[in-house]
């Protein structure tokens, strides 16, 4: 255990559980549980958003304006996980692969750009007046998205891992970029002459329906894959654990023909 696990576990002594495991197992093993515990957690989240999808495709389904403080500071605590896990993620895979293993320094990148990213959140849902190009909004995301996954998948595409662990890797790095951008986004205003009803042009609504299908299987592939990593490391009956995989693939599967489907009939 590390000088620096001591001194942040010290910190956490009047803390039931977590000061125990803080001045045992470290600060960065506590850090590891927040990471599957938010993940698993978020799995759920973005299950029922899919099921729920259709007002959260309709253009100018979000309005902070028309929310009172306490929705929009419940959905404001609602991105706290997600941006955790998402940089944090972001933290895991330069660690693993690009030999990041300044800890510290990392964990206070991602404590400074969640503190900076939810600050953004919050002046976006305040004034909740910018206005923005659906088309070129989503095209310089993807394209960042695209690069950073493309630069992961040539790192680790030549390691002896398996192909699902791979493609949790790629995954995880193209949603680093999209769902903070995503959450940004349902608090942006589209130009008036796409919110006052008229239709978005061809070229971008297809190239925005796509954007959104690769968010989309990426969310559930990624999650799958930890939900798979969780029960794999928990479950230590074979016949259990086969089914439980079953099952997280089947409904994943069910999940994906329902978004896909209402994705394509929606835009």
């Amino acid at each position: 255990m590390d000088t620096d696990s001591v001194k942040t576990g010290s910190k956490f002594r009047n803390l039931p559980i977590i000061s125990a495991y803080a001045q045992s197992r470290g600060w960065y093993f506590i850090i590891g549980w927040c990471h599957r515990i938010t993940g698993v957690a978020l799995v759920s989240v973005v299950w029922i958003r899919i099921l729920s999808m259709k007002p959260l495709l309709e253009v100018g389904a979000y309005d902070a304006k028309k929310e009172s403080f306490l929705i929009s500071f419940l959905l404001w605590l609602l991105a706290m996980p997600f941006i955790f896990h998402a940089f944090n993620g972001g933290r895991l895979i330069l660690y693993e692969n690009f030999g990041k293993r300044n800890d510290q320094s990392m964990m206070r990148w991602v404590a400074a750009l969640s503190v900076v990213y939810l600050g953004i959140l919050a002046l976006l849902m305040a004034v909740g007046d910018q206005r923005v190009s659906l088309f070129f909004y989503w095209l310089i995301v993807l394209v960042v998205a695209l690069l950073l996954g493309y630069g992961v998948a040539a790192k680790v595409w030549k390691t002896g891992h398996s192909i699902f662990w791979k493609m949790q890797r790629i995954s995880g790095t193209f949603l680093l970029v999209m769902v903070p951008a995503y959450i940004l986004f349902l608090y942006l205003n589209l130009p008036s002459d796409i919110t006052g009803g008229t239709t978005i042009p061809s070229m971008a609504t297809n190239f925005v329906c796509v954007v959104y299908l690769l968010l989309l299987v990426a969310a559930l592939y990624h999650g799958a894959y930890g939900l798979w990593s969780v029960v794999s490391d928990y479950i230590s009956s074979q016949v259990i654990l086969a089914c439980s995989i079953a099952l997280i693939t089947l409904v994943t599967l069910a999940l994906a023909w329902f978004g896909i489907r209402l994705t394509l009939t929606l835009w």
